[in-house]
Parts: structure tokens; C-alpha cells; sequence
């Protein structure tokens, strides 16, 4: 290969390396807040632990609204949604 097609296969891959990261520290610093977030529920005084379960669908399904309006809101994201594809 020459510099030129070394260079571009180089950025390649490093971009690919980075989406990933990007991909699975999100996902890991979601687990850890949602782990926050039922803990404190937990350790209120008085907290009925059997609601757990409603309140955890209630609170993953407005962090969704708002991760998907935000990622909507990205230049990708009305590009993508401009086109059809999202």
C-alpha cells in the first residue's frame, strides 16, 4: 500500500475504535446511572420498594424520549431523518 491508502486505512480505523468507545461508554455510564437512580429510590425513607418495577419503566422511558430527541436533533439525525432512514 502507498502512504496515502496507509493513512486512510489508519483514520478508518481509528474511527471505528472511537464510535465503539463512544458506543460502549455510553452504554456503560447508562448502567451506572440507572444503578444510581434505583439505589436512591431505594434508600428514601418511607419508599414503597414494590413500586420499583413501575417506576423503573417510567423513568427508562422518559430518559428514551429524551436521548431520542436529543440524538434527533443532532445535523446526522435530521439528515437522517430528512431522508427517510430514521
Amino acid at each position: 500500500m502507498d502512504k496515502v491508502s496507509d493513512d486512510l486505512a489508519k483514520m478508518m480505523k481509528q474511527q471505528v475504535d472511537n464510535d465503539s468507545y463512544v458506543r460502549w461508554s455510553t452504554r456503560y455510564q447508562t448502567y451506572v446511572e440507572l444503578g444510581r437512580w434505583i439505589s436512591s429510590k431505594l434508600d428514601k425513607p418511607g419508599y414503597q420498594k414494590l413500586s420499583i418495577g413501575g417506576d423503573i419503566m417510567e423513568y427508562l422511558v422518559k430518559q428514551t424520549k429524551s436521548a431520542k430527541d436529543i440524538m434527533e436533533n443532532t445535523e446526522m439525525g435530521k439528515k437522517l431523518k430528512e431522508v427517510g432512514a430514521e
